[in-house]
């Protein structure tokens, strides 16, 4: 009888183990830049740099020895604003810009060329939804966009499941692009 529990024990463990051998877990710290001055603010066009926390989670598909697609999904949050001074009809206003919401889904296409260094790049479906509220009033606007991008980048793997990545992000109907430096763990 004890034996019976033991073998169960171990099947279950085996099981649940390569279940979630592929799972992986990603947290990046994202700077959105608008260099082209797309963001509009009360009909002024404005350079603005917002910084975002994310977090993905996705299922890595090994398709060959070296090459890997992982389906993710991603969500983040504003953790960096930017502060723009608007000249409206005379009257001088601050208003701050944050993002209030970052999420979407991505598929990240990767080849090692060892097992320590790879390259990846990555199609990507994403809402960003910004909030700007005025200093003067303390009202708030929001606007949002969903749009396709497109990014890619490099990465070290620092133990089998620990591994840093550096990244490009652009989104080419915001002319919005950002850069990427985050922490990947492989479950």
């Amino acid at each position: 009888m004890m034996l019976k529990k033991v073998i169960f024990a171990t099947l279950i463990a085996s099981v649940s183990g390569s279940c979630l051998a592929n799972w992986v877990g990603d947290v990046s710290y994202l700077s959105l830049s608008d260099s082209n001055r797309v963001i509009n603010v009360h009909s002024h066009k404005n350079d603005v740099t917002l910084g975002v926390l994310a977090l993905s989670a996705g299922y890595e598909i090994p398709l060959a020895e070296n090459f890997s697609i992982t389906p993710e999904a991603q969500y983040g949050f504003g953790i960096k604003d930017d502060t723009l001074n608007i000249d409206d009809n005379g009257a001088t206003d601050n208003v701050t810009v944050d993002v209030d919401k970052y999420y979407g889904f991505n598929l990240r296409a990767q080849y090692n060329f060892t097992p320590q260094f790879y390259a990846y790049v990555q199609p990507q479906y994403t809402k960003i939804k910004v909030e700007a509220k005025h200093k003067s009033s303390g009202a708030k606007d929001y606007g949002s966009e969903t749009k396709f991008g497109y990014g890619g980048g490099v990465g070290y793997q620092i133990t089998p499941q620990l591994g840093a990545n550096l990244g490009f992000v652009r989104f080419n109907s915001l002319d919005v692009d950002g850069w990427q430096l985050g922490m990947r763990y492989k479950f």
